[in-house]
């Protein structure tokens, strides 16, 4: 049985708070990355709509950086590709 919207967000209001409180040990590594994964591919579709994720709590400059840095790496995409893909 699925899940309805509003028992999703909250479920996923819960995880974010956990992941708050306790850190990167509530969640196995696997499933922070599988979770963060599918939140970027979430952001994209946002972006592509022209709104923001982001509404209140966010991250700041350096957590920001950290983490596009690691997931430049994680796909594997060097900095040539990078200044290809944003015309620089």
């Amino acid at each position: 049985m699925a899940m309805s919207s509003s028992e999703s967000e909250r479920a996923a209001l819960r995880l974010a708070d956990r992941l708050e409180v306790e850190g990167p040990s509530a969640l196995a590594a696997e499933v922070r990355g599988r979770l963060f994964a599918a939140l970027v591919r979430a952001y994209w579709v946002e972006r592509d709509e022209g709104s923001s994720p982001f509404t209140g709590r966010v991250p700041d400059g350096i957590q920001v950086l950290a983490a596009a840095a690691d997931m430049l790496r994680a796909a594997e995409l060097t900095s040539f590709e990078l200044a290809a893909l944003c015309n620089v």
